[in-house]
């Protein structure tokens, strides 16, 4: 990761991990909290005139209590304190964060001491919430704390140019700002204050949120390409993160939102011949379809039509009207008779008459045309007669049954009865 593809970041604990500073990249940063602040010369100048003595000697032993301390400062494991620590010895940065530290603590006592509370009742948590208070200029700078109880504290940045370490800028905590003094060196080879932009984009399938500028994968049902996530069109889906493209549903599925995490097989009566359909479509007349995610309709064959698109089984094919049913195909309807929509036999015309269909031996008919409608009335199934009459074109009276012309009957077309025996008739 130490390539010209990676910018790295440290704190100042990359000294810790046993990596000399020298052998990093060059354009290599890394923060170094700022220990010096205005009020460091006069520390400085305090612990140059510092001795031995003024730590751990008799008065100093009596005044601070040393003697009471559990473990003796002889029986110290830390190295006995000489004159060489105050001679000539440049002060480490971490001596002014611990003095600034140390003096947090006796301010916000101080604070609580003064507004009246006993010391015996100065407990964690009331100390806690006092130095969160606390806000002073010290030794290593402006001290403050956050409301976790976290000093607010100031870095310098440091960054490996190829001239050296240098110093390019400065970040506060309490402010959140970041300044800089000169453009940084990064480690893309380039000095500028911002880093090219193709090496900040996010990779393809993440995007960048706006706040932190950070990248994060593209949530489901979208897709990204390094910008803001944006839906998937209808047809398509996304049902994973991180995706930089939207796959096209398969054939037979579809997608009929924006941002759709998945495809849905076509319903019986639909079919979806090509990819990224947004809906499926109809089976057109004279096709069904009985099954889920159907690429095509199957043909009702025969001849046969469908009352409407989108039927879902065979039982919706018929034969269209004018035309019937025979031996698997439907024929047109012979004239005479009447063939309405569906998969019965035809029935006859009004005036009309054929035998019935038992008597058929193949798919054609006989049709004849009676003397009236009145004999043959029609809308009727094949072979049936007005009341009371039968025989061919139902020209005859039943058994027990004789014709009698009506008086006002027609010449042309005489309207003949068939009475009963023995019943009285009056004209």
């Amino acid at each position: 990761m130490l390539t010209s593809d990676w910018q790295w970041l440290a704190s100042e604990a990359i000294g810790s991990w046993g990596t000399h500073l020298d052998t990093l990249p060059k354009g290599f940063m890394r923060w170094n909290p700022i220990s010096k602040g205005p009020k460091y010369s006069q520390f400085e100048a305090l612990w140059a005139s510092m001795t031995v003595d003024d730590v751990v000697g008799t008065a100093a032993r009596d005044r601070y209590k040393l003697n009471n301390l559990r473990v003796s400062i002889e029986d110290a494991k830390a190295a006995p304190l000489t004159e060489s620590v105050f001679d000539n010895v440049e002060i480490r940065s971490y001596s002014t964060l611990l003095f600034d530290a140390c003096y947090a603590f006796i301010f916000a006592i101080n604070a609580l001491l003064n507004s009246g509370t006993e010391l015996q009742n100065i407990k964690e948590e009331l100390l806690l919430n006092q130095l969160k208070l606390s806000r002073f200029e010290g030794i290593s700078g402006l001290v403050s704390f956050n409301e976790n109880g976290d000093r607010l504290a100031a870095y310098e940045l440091m960054n490996y140019q190829p001239t050296g370490w240098n110093v390019i800028g400065t970040f506060s905590a309490a402010t959140g700002q970041l300044n800089f003094d000169t453009a940084p060196y990064w480690q893309f080879g380039v000095s500028s204050l911002m880093p090219p932009s193709e090496k900040t984009s996010c990779a393809s399938g993440y995007y960048k949120e706006v706040q932190s500028h950070r990248c994060f994968p593209c949530p489901r049902g979208f897709y990204c390409n390094g910008a803001a996530p944006q839906q998937c069109f209808r047809g398509h889906f996304s049902n994973s993160n991180g995706a930089s493209f939207c796959r096209r549903c398969a054939n037979g599925t579809f997608a009929a939102d924006l941002g759709s995490t998945k495809c849905i097989s076509c319903p019986p009566g639909f079919f979806g011949a090509t990819e990224g359909l947004e809906a499926c479509k109809k089976c057109p007349k004279g096709q069904y379809m009985p099954s889920y995610k159907a690429l095509s309709c199957i043909s009702c064959g025969m001849d046969m039509e469908t009352e409407e698109s989108g039927a879902q089984a065979l039982a919706e094919c018929r034969c269209a009207e004018g035309s019937f049913l025979c031996n698997g195909s439907c024929l047109p309807c012979p004239k005479g008779l009447r063939c309405p929509a569906g998969l019965e036999l035809p029935q006859q015309q009004p005036g009309y008459w054929t035998p019935s269909r038992a008597e058929l031996a193949d798919c054609s008919f006989q049709v004849l045309q009676c003397r009236n409608s009145l004999e043959c009335p029609g809308h009727s199934v094949l072979g049936a007669c007005a009341e009371h009459r039968q025989g061919v074109a139902c020209n005859n009276c039943k058994e027990n049954y004789f014709p009698r012309m009506m008086a006002h009957a027609p010449v042309v077309a005489p309207w003949i009865i068939c009475q009963p025996f023995c019943a009285s008739w009056a004209a």
